[in-house]
């Protein structure tokens, strides 16, 4: 689309990408905080047997998440490019399949979970997370598109209510399990309400509707989303499944659900970037665009990346002693997260600038983009999975009875495999729109870490070792603190584009304050 008129430029900048992608990079890191918060009341306060049963419920609840992305990746590009009818047709059938995901969850929870564990509060609270997790999702398509820093607003203030509804319940009025459910279904319940009185304000929304032309669109082009949602579960979940099911035992997932934590923060980058960059570039090319958030997702993804290699020992021995064996495989992942990252960050580009979904759809898009970067990213998950898989089985039963030298197989051949993957993906959106790599931005970032790394080895802190978070913290904050004015440091002196980029954000804070 090129911009050939006033309102497409305005519509352009509303977007503010590089604010929008700090904003959404903020509430990964926000999300991550209140996680914890919510895990310690959740845990403290149930039973075990309450606690399983309310993780069985997640799981249940988890089975419909994936579903919506079928047509809300479509929702999303048509609403970008003002095919405003197919996208409502999405939230049309968004709105049906909400009423019909929480009816199915109910029947669902009364086969699967014992009679005597259910309450009709438990059964009601659950399906209203399903139905306004399922709406929800559908505004963050469509609001991405209008305003993606909003989107950041909203969804910091539901996990801010998320943990204080929960503690309220749980807590004070010690509700238990029925208290958990509530305060979750409330916040995604308000998060939802707020999302839709915005899209009234902003004129984000018509009314839905459910024209059988544009639901047959939806179901042909539903091959591609499939293959990412795969793609997804394969990642997130075949590790952990394969090697319990191999081993028989909870060990090997719990190693490597440990040497997930990087994750979040380094791999949150994806979602920032995406919430920002992506309805932009559906909107039209822009280098300048590009090259920025890359240089934001650079510092960011580094920073977080080569502080969880550095403070490993730190962040482990937060947890339990037991888990500072996980040490390598920690350093690993945290080095195939930062992989993941670009991987993502050069899909974005690519598919976002493919406009063949104007015109063709089906197996009409199977030749462009849009299918390619999915489908190599789905070969190459397939590859490391079974390669390292394999290993794993032939040396646990060759008597190798070692989690991490046979846990280590996954991340290992995930870098290799990713190695080249990056690099065919770079190219596919190098072929889009030309760009060029911020070098000086990384090295900058790089040169960053080392200080620190020499930093934590001057004063020993690398190798502090967290015996109480308590009594301990103050010393935590302090080294996470000092390291990060090191970080901003280096990259002040190092990096002219970083410079001017706090000049301008300490501008942008002085006009808020006076405001």
């Amino acid at each position: 689309m090129s911009i050939n008129n006033n309102s497409d430029y305005e519509e352009i900048k509303s977007l503010r990408v590089r604010y929008s992608t700090i904003i959404n990079y903020l509430y990964i890191i926000y999300r991550v905080l209140t996680a914890s918060l919510f895990a310690v009341i959740v845990l403290r306060k149930l039973p075990v047997e309450d606690y399983g049963l309310f993780n069985v419920i997640l799981a249940l609840i988890a089975l419909f998440q994936p579903i919506p992305q079928i047509w809300n990746m479509w929702v999303s590009r048509f609403y970008a490019r003002k095919r405003y009818d197919i996208a409502y047709t999405g939230y049309g059938i968004t709105l049906l399949y909400s009423v019909f995901s929480s009816l199915l969850l109910i029947v669902l929870m009364l086969i699967v979970l014992p009679p005597n564990k259910l309450t009709p509060e438990t059964l009601f609270f659950s399906s209203l997370i399903v139905l306004s997790q399922v709406i929800y999702s559908t505004h963050v398509a469509i609001l991405t598109n209008k305003k993606p820093y909003i989107v950041g607003y909203i969804d910091i203030l539901g996990e801010t209510l998320r943990v204080l509804l929960v503690y309220f319940f749980v807590v004070v009025l010690r509700m238990g399990l029925e208290g958990v459910l509530l305060g979750i279904a409330m916040a995604f319940l308000i998060k939802t309400f707020v999302s839709f009185i915005y899209m009234l304000h902003v004129r984000a929304l018509s009314k839905p509707s459910l024209s059988f032309k544009n639901v047959a669109l939806f179901l042909k082009n539903s091959y591609i989303p499939l293959i990412n949602i795969v793609s997804s579960q394969l990642r997130n979940s075949g590790e952990r499944l394969i090697t319990s099911l191999v081993t028989n035992s909870m060990i090997y997932p719990a190693y490597l659900g440990v040497s997930y934590i990087p994750r979040s923060f380094i791999r949150g980058g994806a979602q920032a970037f995406s919430r920002g960059l992506g309805p932009r570039l559906l909107r039209g090319g822009s280098r300048t665009d590009i090259e920025d958030v890359m240089k934001i997702i650079s510092i960011l993804s580094l920073l977080f990346s080569g502080s969880f290699i550095i403070y490993a020992k730190v962040v482990l021995s937060m947890f339990r002693r037991e888990y500072l064996d996980v040490y390598p495989l920690f350093i690993l992942y945290s080095i195939a997260f930062i992989l993941d990252v670009y991987i993502l960050f050069f899909s974005t580009v690519s598919t976002s600038l493919e406009r063949a979904d104007l015109r063709y759809s089906g197996l009409g898009l199977r030749r462009t983009v849009l299918f390619k970067v999915p489908f190599i990213r789905f070969l190459a998950n397939i590859t490391y999975l079974s390669i390292a898989s394999a290993g794993f089985i032939v040396l646990y039963y060759a008597g190798i009875r070692d989690p991490i030298s046979l846990l280590a197989l996954y991340p290992a051949l995930l870098i290799l495999v990713n190695i080249p993957v990056l690099y065919k993906l770079y190219i596919i959106a190098k072929k889009q729109i030309d760009f060029s790599i911020p070098w000086r931005e990384i090295a900058a970032s790089l040169c960053g870490l080392f200080i620190i790394y020499l930093y934590s080895l001057l004063t020993g802190y690398i190798n502090y070792m967290v015996k109480s978070i308590y009594s301990d913290l103050p010393m935590v904050t302090w080294i996470a603190i000092s390291s990060l004015v090191i970080y901003i440091i280096v990259l002040y002196v190092l990096s002219s584009w970083f410079r001017e980029l706090v000049r301008t954000s300490l501008e942008e804070l002085k006009r808020i304050i006076h405001f």
